[in-house]
């Protein structure tokens, strides 16, 4: 949806990267840790001491919900309206630009209506919190980009390549109809189980996300 409307309105792209996002939200409990490994001190009788949590951490079940609650009020106080049919999209449009936003964990794509307004998003963003500016969208999701005046090409050709080295598949050769049932027969004798369940899952799986991505 995002990459229409930024084909449909000719939107400048960027992606923007939050730099340890899960420090960024308050805890929304009290919670305590044993000390880690070679950092342990005691209390002034010797008692054990342990660590209360100011902020989220990587590995709580509620830190990527800390940290999307805090990014939402983020956006809605700088005046952007989420989406109603995907709350990973925020939008801005009014009569000086037009700013959309979409939000997948610590990667952020910014699409704007010029230079102007797209600078100042950013500058905003990175003013409140620890991010990198990873300029024009390139690489999202597995997905290539590339952006042009009125249009925005996407494929996964690396996403593929990477998928078959991942299963020892870079070799293998290409068919030109996927589902030719005069090649490949197998007979019920020769059926046997993979060896491996979860390598077939994640087989199965990588290729549902390329043909349902692009």
């Amino acid at each position: 949806m995002l990459m229409q409307l930024a084909a449909q309105y000719d939107l400048i792209v960027h992606q923007m990267d939050v730099k340890t996002v899960y420090l960024n939200a308050p805890i929304d409990c009290e919670l305590y840790l044993e000390q880690p490994e070679g950092f342990v001190t005691v209390g002034e009788k010797g008692e054990k001491l342990v660590l209360k949590l100011k902020k989220s951490l990587y590995g709580l079940k509620q830190s990527g919900h800390n940290w999307n609650n805090v990014l939402h009020e983020y956006l809605i106080d700088e005046h952007f309206e989420q989406s109603l049919a995907d709350h990973c999209v925020y939008t801005k449009f009014d009569a000086d630009c037009k700013v959309i936003i979409l939000v997948w964990v610590d990667d952020i794509i910014v699409a704007a209506s010029d230079d102007l307004v797209l600078g100042s998003v950013k500058n905003s963003l990175c003013s409140r919190f620890k991010m990198k500016d990873l300029g024009p969208l390139s690489w999202f999701l597995g997905i290539n980009f590339e952006c042009r005046p009125g249009e925005i090409e996407m494929n996964q050709s690396k996403y593929i390549e990477n998928m078959l080295s991942r299963f020892n598949m870079s070799e293998c050769k290409p068919r030109v109809t996927p589902c030719d049932f005069n090649l490949n027969r197998m007979n019920d004798d020769e059926n046997v189980q993979f060896a491996d369940e979860k390598i077939y899952r994640a087989i199965v799986g990588s290729l549902i996300y390329a043909m349902s991505a692009t």
